[in-house]
């Protein structure tokens, strides 16, 4: 979780902060660094903890991640391939996944409906048709898939010379049918400080949650 690392919600926002006024934000010079010190992320030393070294794109490292298993999963054991980034996935998003995927014969993952309307822009950025979202998903993450199928998709994606931007997408290149499970908005993915804002807060807002129902089953 991202609070290993950022023990409280002020350091990640900070960080997002910083992040925008390097960026010539409102307010850029109005704040100096302030003397932040983050704690060093302990090595990792349990002992069903297998580390391997991540690749140049994610496809990469996805597949040195599955290397790393050979020799403790078999063929047709499921795997799940999750995004350090989507730090607010819930429990019950997984449970749903574990339990759809399981008696399908590829795998799936966890995906959200569109629900903003969608344009297609051209390079000078002028509409060129609005996009029927009706069918449309945005693939989240984890993903679900027998691992040895999953090593093969890869494997003739990276021979082809391709990089799939995640694991269903090698799987729909061999011919596959995934199937979507939704999941919920919140499992967000953080490339930006606002990103990382918005994060922080839906964990303090879970935490505040967790304390009150402890406080409530103690009394």
């Amino acid at each position: 979780m991202l609070s290993d690392i950022f023990p409280t919600g002020w350091h990640a926002t900070r960080l997002a902060e910083r992040s925008a006024e390097r960026g010539g934000g409102a307010g850029a010079e109005e704040f100096p660094d302030p003397p932040l010190t983050l704690p060093s992320v302990p090595a990792v030393t349990l002992p069903k903890v297998i580390t391997a070294t991540g690749g140049g794109e994610r496809s990469h490292s996805v597949r040195n991640g599955l290397a790393a298993l050979s020799g403790h999963a078999a063929a047709e054991d499921w795997v799940l391939v999750h995004d350090a980034a989507r730090p607010c996935v819930s429990r019950q998003d997984v449970d749903r996944l574990l339990d759809r995927v399981q008696s399908h014969a590829v795998g799936g993952l966890l995906a959200a409906p569109a629900s903003d309307t969608l344009k297609r822009a051209g390079e000078s950025k002028e509409i060129i048709q609005t996009i029927d979202r009706t069918s449309l998903w945005r693939a989240l993450t984890p993903q679900m898939f027998r691992y040895g199928r999953l090593c093969e998709a890869l494997d003739r994606a990276h021979g082809d010379g391709r990089s799939p931007t995640d694991e269903a997408q090698a799987l729909e290149w061999m011919g596959e049918r995934p199937i979507v499970v939704e999941g919920s908005t919140t499992n967000l993915k953080i490339t930006s400080a606002d990103d990382l804002v918005i994060a922080v807060a839906l964990m303090a807002a879970h935490a505040g949650v967790a304390a009150d129902k402890t406080r409530e089953e103690s009394t």
